[in-house]
């Protein structure tokens, strides 16, 4: 049978004729290409760990030779003390000889990277006797895959790219090694090959050093003939790559260990160092890339077959082989049987992987079956080419969206799934007709999902003045769980294993609470703004949380291939070194239990933004009462069983001035009034007073209404202001639908607005009445309540949202869905009381301008009426406007003041005025220490725990300026504890 050759066979057959670098060429052109499509070589480095890689440059950039600096924070911004300096110092050296911008250095060492992977691979597939076309279309595969450039375009995973290539070089040159060994012919140029790139894996990257070390070992382990020929070698090879690599790891190792493993650290040492399994599992995304190269031994094993040709194989061959094997069993029974069942899918990672490995399998021995004598070996051999490009093909078409259906199915369960798309959906009709340069990157790509377990919505804070960054804050993970809908799981521990609060993640949709903290984080964290990456999915709180206030937030776009990535700026931002004037509140907890009392105050504080320009909340141990300097607080909370066990010395603050509050739960019935008193006694002593609170925090919290938080706050800064805008008695219907009659009245002897309604039963459509009332400007930026007291006859069948408008504004207005449904706790028929947060409204229609006022309340009537719902009732009395006075400029602070940091460790600050306090957003360590100095005498202050996880200093009474403050960091000496 005359066999016909299409042309690309034909171009496949005449490769091997070219020179051996047009394969190089080519592979580099094919990168280049790809990258250049999906944007990877230009603007800002893509990725989430981008800017933690930058940051890490810039600061031994900065403080160079200081680079040993471990407090997880500095100056606002985190650096990345997660992998060895060698590859920082490198860039960092490049960028002082050169002067290129880090930017550039960080992408042209990806390009560089990459280039240099893919050559790897070409000489792996030339050693094992795999056809140069062959290692061609295999490097392509692998380039083509979508999650690679996940790795580096979403990820931010340079560094583990920078050490890819010396992974595969190990391999390549291992097997050549032992190939020598085993013939008797060493060459002292290979053994140092293998041992130079052993410790630039090692040195550029930790965790790829822990997949390349057993691997090598394996391959030594089974290759090597002879035990004492393996165990020499593994000592020749090993011990001089242990001591280059330890020398670099010591400084690192002794920051893991000095540093206290409590709350504050969040990468301890073991969390580094865990087993191989735990490794495994974590980074499956690099074992997937791993076991590609792992399996190219039984490619060619099946492709010789496929041919006719006798299979031969060396030993180190057949070593690769059975490693790989290994580790893919391994693999599958540890991710099985280590998480639950709710939890283990094949990852988008895995799955892309695993598709192309086992197609690329199927279609070679798929014809490597067929009879010898069917058509010859041409056919077979021609067919598996034509496969392989047809599969390349076919990934291209996922990693360059060309097509609109991708290849690669979405793994998660179908309740994930629906969640994800209905919140989609919801957002696609919130923002409908919303111009591109407000459209927050919703956009919902199933090829570019990561692990399917952690697919949530995902904040990054950006601190510093000018690198971005995600603060180390002790609560931060449990704030952030609660600003976001997670997708996955309640998560009821924190990062730290400890348990959390049972909020539930829907945060923001329970009645009457959709504050969000974000302003509180940004002000606490001394942030600039919020980054937005591609693979984000925002809830529907969070997008009017940021048109709404103009003056606070300012968005930024920057549309990637990928995705779009949002910039939103902060521009009430504070310093990360503030001069505070505010009141204190000190707060005796635990600090080894999470529920307590400082948490709470924290998360009430948070709940209507009163941030570090308001009350500064320190955490003081409460066995210290007694011996605490408690006079230096402006106010103390306690709890009623604290009051009763340091009731003598609590008294005694109080007699002096101070302002004690003490929550008693059950004492007494609560005093109801118009702003919904939290006290129900106060009592004066001396110069002070005190306030006895009558309900806990979890219910001040849980009230379900922002005036009683409002007047907890104003307990614990007196100075704060209620201001109120009073609405007009003119009320009347707005809107209606035909379905429905109604009228409206105004009971003036009572204040009261009456509606009488009726619909027709037999239409079983919500029917809407709005109640209109015209009242002076309001601001929306600003932390205002609407406040009102509702009464229906009918509230089973019974929704309303409250609408803010602009007589003058015609593109849109802010609205808020009220639970008004009859629930088991309320009847049928009575008053109900609601107050919800301006800042809670969500924005419809297009917001090109901005509503920043509002000067109208809409009140919506919806119900259903699958009855008879003739002479239904509504009324509405207390409908109020209030802003608690918590500008956010200028307030309680003072300018940045003047200091010097001559190195990482050690903070003088100049006093030129007098304050009352220091205010250092970093992360809060006990290895910090406090000094102030004048007329050359020195005394230690002491540093007290504030806000989410930072650092407080109290100025002394007695100091006047001028003086300077400084914070020194006494690093702990190398420890190591015996059992």
């Amino acid at each position: 049978m005359k066999i016909y050759k299409c042309n690309i066979v034909k171009f496949f057959n005449r490769f091997d004729e070219l020179p051996a670098y047009y394969d190089y060429f080519l592979l580099s052109l094919l990168i280049l290409f790809i990258g250049y499509y999906l944007e990877a070589w230009n603007g800002y480095p893509k990725g989430d760990d981008a800017y933690l890689h930058l940051t890490k440059i810039k600061f031994i950039i900065d403080n160079f030779p200081n680079v040993g600096w471990n407090p997880y924070q500095y100056f606002g911004y985190e650096p990345f003390n997660t992998y060895p300096y060698v590859p920082y110092l490198i860039l960092a050296a490049v960028y002082k000889i050169t002067g290129a911008s880090l930017e550039t250095l960080l992408i042209g060492g990806l390009l560089f990277s990459l280039i240099l992977f893919g050559t790897s691979i070409l000489k792996l597939t030339r050693l094992l006797n795999i056809s140069r076309a062959m290692g061609i279309v295999l490097s392509l595969l692998i380039f083509s895959t979508p999650v690679f450039w996940n790795w580096s375009l979403v990820g931010g995973a340079y560094l583990r790219l920078y050490a890819l290539p010396f992974m595969i070089l190990s391999v390549l040159y291992s097997i050549k090694h032992i190939d020598e060994i085993n013939s008797g012919k060493t060459n002292t140029q290979t053994f140092l090959k293998v041992t130079t790139v052993l410790a630039i894996t090692a040195l550029l990257h930790p965790f790829i050093w822990l997949f390349t070390l057993p691997t090598i070992l394996l391959l030594y382990i089974l290759g090597v003939k002879g035990i004492r020929l393996k165990i020499k070698n593994l000592f020749r090879i090993f011990i001089p790559v242990s001591v280059v690599t330890f020398w670099f790891y010591i400084p690192y190792l002794q920051m893991k260990i000095s540093v206290p493993l409590h709350d504050y650290t969040p990468n301890p040492m073991s969390g580094l160092f865990k087993t191989l399994p735990t490794t495994v599992l974590t980074l499956n995304t690099l074992y997937a890339f791993l076991v590609i190269i792992l399996m190219l031994p039984l490619l060619a094993l099946l492709l010789k077959y496929a041919k006719g040709e006798p299979v031969k194989y060396k030993r180190s061959t057949v070593s690769l082989l059975i490693a790989s094997l290994l580790f893919s069993f391994y693999h599958l029974l540890f991710g099985w049987f280590s998480m639950p069942r709710t939890m283990y899918q094949i990852s988008a990672y895995d799955s892309a992987t695993w598709l192309n490995l086992f197609l690329l399998l199927f279609i070679i021995s798929s014809y490597s079956l067929f009879e010898r004598n069917f058509t010859g070996k041409a056919i077979k051999f021609e067919s598996i080419k034509i496969g392989l490009i047809l599969l390349i093909l076919l990934e291209l078409s996922n990693t360059l969206p060309l097509v609109k259906d991708n290849f690669m199915s979405y793994t998660a369960p179908d309740d994930w799934r629906t969640v994800a798309f209905e919140s989609k959906q919801f957002l696609d009709k919130q923002i409908d007709g919303m111009p591109d340069q407000y459209r927050l990157g919703i956009t919902y790509n199933r090829l570019l999902t990561r692990w399917i377990n952690y697919v949530y919505p995902e904040l990054k804070i950006t601190g510093g003045r000018d690198v971005s960054s995600q603060p180390n804050m002790e609560y931060q993970d449990w704030f952030l769980d609660r600003v976001f809908y997670r997708f996955d799981y309640e998560r009821y521990k924190d990062m730290y294993g400890e348990d959390l609060p049972k909020i539930r993640p829907e945060y923001g949709f329970t009645d009457n609470k959709s504050v969000s903290p974000i302003l509180w984080l940004l002000d606490w964290a001394g942030s600039s703004g919020v980054i937005f990456y591609p693979n984000i999915m925002l809830n529907r709180n969070t997008l009017q949380e940021y048109l709404s206030r103009p003056q606070i937030f300012e968005i930024e776009s920057g549309r990637t291939r990928l995705g779009d990535i949002y910039y939103i700026k902060y521009n009430k931002s504070s310093p990360i070194i503030v001069l505070s004037d505010v009141p204190t509140l000190a707060i005796p907890s635990d600090s080894q239990n999470r529920d307590n009392l400082f948490m709470k105050t924290l998360m009430i504080l948070s709940y209507v933004n009163a941030d570090s320009k308001v009350i500064i909340p320190i955490k003081i141990d409460p066995n210290r009462i007694s011996s605490s300097k408690l006079n230096q607080f402006d106010s103390i909370l306690v709890t009623d069983e604290l009051y009763r066990a340091y009731k003598e010395e609590l008294v005694k603050y109080v007699r002096n001035g101070g302002n004690l509050l003490i929550i008693s739960k059950g004492r007494s019935r609560a005093i109801e009034s118009k702003l919904n008193q939290v006290t129900n006694k106060t009592e004066k002593i001396g110069n002070g007073k005190i306030a006895w609170i009558n309900a806990s925090l979890d219910e001040i919290f849980d009230a379900g209404d922002f005036l009683t938080v409002f007047n907890f706050i104003q307990l614990l800064n007196p100075s704060l202001k209620m201001e109120e805008i009073d609405l007009s008695t003119q009320w009347k219907i707005g809107f209606t639908t035909e379905n429905t009659s109604s009228k409206i009245l105004y009971e003036k002897e009572n204040e009261i607005a009456v509606l009488n309604y009726s619909i027709n039963p037999a239409l079983k459509h919500n029917q809407i009445n709005i109640f209109i009332s015209a009242m002076r400007k309001a601001p929306t930026d600003r932390q205002g309540i609407i406040s009102l007291d509702m009464y229906s006859n009918n509230w089973r069948n019974m929704y309303a949202d409250i609408i803010l408008k602009d007589s003058n504004y015609y593109n849109g207005f802010l609205y808020y869905p009220v639970k008004l449904k009859s629930e088991n706790s309320y009847p049928n028929e009575g008053w109900r009381k609601f107050s919800v947060p301006v800042s809670g409204f969500r924005l419809k229609g297009n917001p090109d301008p901005i509503l920043k006022n509002f000067n109208v309340i809409e009140i919506a009537i919806n119900e259903d009426a699958p009855y008879n719902s003739k002479n239904n009732v509504v009324r509405l009395r207390n409908v109020t406007v209030s802003f608690l006075d918590i500008p956010y400029l200028n307030h309680g602070i003072k300018i940045e003041p003047k200091y010097v940091r001559k190195n990482p460790q050690e903070i003088i600050i100049s006093l030129q005025n007098r304050t009352r306090g220091v205010l250092l957003k970093e992360s809060f360590n006990k290895n910090w220490k406090s000094y102030i100095t004048r007329d050359d005498k020195t005394e230690e202050l002491p540093i007290y725990f504030t806000g989410p996880g930072f650092m407080y200093v109290q100025i002394p009474e007695n100091i006047t300026a001028p003086t300077n403050v400084t914070f020194n960091y006494e690093s702990e000496p190398l420890k190591f504890h015996g059992g």
